[in-house]
């Protein structure tokens, strides 16, 4: 089979009404995982037209009619899990309007993909895990050459005569990198001028924070974070060992966009990029000299603990022209902060987030911020000490973001695993002494509740099971802490001059 046409749909929340809150970043950059996989696939197969869409700037009726229209012969699907039913609205319009491939990626996917065959027949086939570069262009090129995907595609789960297979998992994406054999991604696959809608974006939500306009985009040469051995709480991110790409291929890549599209701020969407020490000093001993002349910034991930840690480590963000930092600082205090498996030495929990807000603010580095109330075991008087935290940052002028939101069991993650009771747990040797210290105990009769609600099913509504854990795992309901992260959300917007985001 010829393979001639390609959308590749980057799927949303809007499909869901008010269900849930967007989060502060909604729509303010182009997604650059589906902008990588169209550059490989067009690197591979020139002949391939694309089309990438991203239903966070575009009406469900105008994507539908681009699927209608343009009637690919492949549609892939980016899918998280707050997206995922709206990912499904897409795949079984696509197949009523002829499409032959539906393909099914990132998080959600990556989590259930068995799952999610054997549950949804308009869903052909799911690729694992974060190599969809590789992995997509080797499923296109089985199509054509009409092999069998599951001998010449890693990563990929499938049916196949109402079988379902499953290839194998490779993991090979960032040693290519250092190979240097991965494009570079080509945001001019993107459509004409849609560039502009999400610097628009962006420059309404934070241009308050910056003296001249900002056309941002996203770059992604590193992944993993220092706490990948212990797991946040709330983390079911697929893997989370620390690897990079070759130091010099970061340095092509801002330098073709500053020259192309005249990008002049960079967001490194690395999990922890500032626990990377040595990727970092690399970056900063191939630093060229027109990047240390130029006025660009960049935006990366951090943790409090590395700032902490790390005496040299402001100093290489100013090198790097860092000019704002994201932490998941979750709590104000010391029991929430241990619960929440933040990796903070014993008895210094609030004084490292307190220490990296003062030295961010000395350094004049801008910092945007995530609470979460619902830890395990959470009462009213750890969500009076975090309440009391973020009262404090009122004197910080640097502070630029303040999320704060009930915390969610994400698949895969430690906080799953107590939801659902798994003894096998790579995350606690013992689940039940895990609860009893934290005053739950009648966690039977809780695990029995949960698994029929959220079991093996491919759908999770993400309210229904944040509420769950917020009544069942703390010493709250989640009533209590919902109209408390509203209450927390008015004072922020009152005296804050920033845009706060929830997922309610």
């Amino acid at each position: 089979m010829k393979v001639n046409r390609i959308i590749l749909l980057n799927s949303s929340i809007d499909y869901l009404g008010d269900k849930y809150v967007k989060t502060v970043n909604y729509s303010c950059y182009p997604p650059l995982g589906l902008v990588s996989i169209a550059t490989a696939i067009k690197n591979h197969a020139p002949h391939i037209e694309i089309k990438i869409l991203d239903a966070e700037i575009l009406p469900m009726s105008e994507i539908e009619d681009c699927i209608a229209t343009f009637l690919p012969d492949i549609i892939g699907i980016s899918v998280l899990t707050a997206t995922f039913e709206t990912g499904l609205h897409y795949a079984d319009f696509a197949k009523k309007t002829g499409v032959r491939y539906v393909v099914f990626g990132n998080d959600h996917a990556s989590f259930f993909p068995e799952l999610i065959i054997r549950n949804r027949c308009n869903v052909d086939y799911v690729l694992a895990g974060d190599n969809g570069e590789i992995d997509f262009v080797k499923f296109i090129d089985s199509i054509e050459k009409e092999v069998n995907v599951f001998d010449h595609v890693s990563n990929i789960v499938g049916r196949q005569n109402k079988t379902i297979f499953k290839s194998k998992s490779v993991k090979l994406a960032l040693e290519e990198y250092k190979n240097n054999t991965i494009d570079i991604p080509d945001f001019n696959l993107l459509e004409k001028d849609i560039l502009n809608t999400y610097w628009n974006s962006y420059n309404h939500d934070f241009g308050y924070f910056h003296s001249k306009e900002k056309r941002p985009l996203t770059i992604n040469n590193a992944k993993g974070c220092t706490n990948f051995s212990n797991h946040c709480l709330y983390c079911g991110i697929f893997s989370l060992k620390p690897q990079w790409g070759n130091a010099s291929f970061f340095w092509q890549m801002i330098e073709r966009y500053w020259k192309r599209f005249n990008a002049n701020l960079f967001f490194e969407v690395c999990d922890n990029f500032t626990g990377l020490i040595k990727y970092r000093k690399e970056l900063i001993r191939l630093m060229p000299e027109w990047y240390k002349q130029s006025d660009i910034e960049m935006i990366v991930y951090s943790r409090a603990f590395d700032i902490y840690n790390d005496k040299e480590l402001i100093d290489d963000l100013k090198k790097l022209h860092v000019v704002r930092v994201i932490i998941g600082l979750e709590s104000g205090s010391k029991f929430s902060i241990n619960s929440l498996r933040k990796g903070h030495p014993t008895g210094l929990e609030v004084e490292i987030n307190k220490y990296a807000i003062e030295k961010l603010a000395e350094a004049d580095i801008q910092l945007h911020s995530s609470f979460i109330l619902g830890c395990l075991g959470e009462s009213c008087e750890t969500v009076n000490e975090t309440r009391n935290f973020i009262n404090w940052l009122k004197g910080f002028k640097n502070v630029v973001g303040i999320e704060v939101s009930p915390l969610y069991p994400v698949p895969t993650s430690p906080s799953w695993d107590l939801l659902l009771g798994n003894k096998n747990s790579a995350f606690y040797e013992n689940i039940e002494e895990t609860l009893r210290n934290v005053g739950i105990y009648d966690y039977k009769e809780i695990w029995e509740n949960a698994n029929e609600l959220f079991a093996n099913k491919d759908i999770i509504d993400c309210k229904l099971a944040s509420n769950f854990w917020l009544d069942n795992f703390t010493h709250l309901s989640s009533a209590v802490i919902e109209k408390e992260i509203v209450d927390l959300n008015k004072m922020i917007k009152s005296e804050f001059p920033i845009n706060t985001g929830a997922f309610l």
